[in-house]
């Protein structure tokens, strides 16, 4: 089952791409996930803590 990278729910299929109804956005065919699996939208890097005080 094709499913949203971010809220989990079930896409509707289009020739190009996929909509999500919960979301109301369009998923490019690379981004959708299956099985209710979530993208990972961490960044690679956190500041460290020195660099918060900038």
């Amino acid at each position: 089952m094709k499913t949203c990278p971010y809220c989990g729910s079930m896409v509707d299929n289009r020739e190009d791409h996929h909509e999500c109804s919960f979301c109301e956005m369009v998923i490019s065919l690379e981004d959708v996930q299956e099985d209710g699996k979530r993208k990972n939208v961490k960044p690679d890097h956190q500041p460290d803590i020195e660099l918060l005080y900038l």
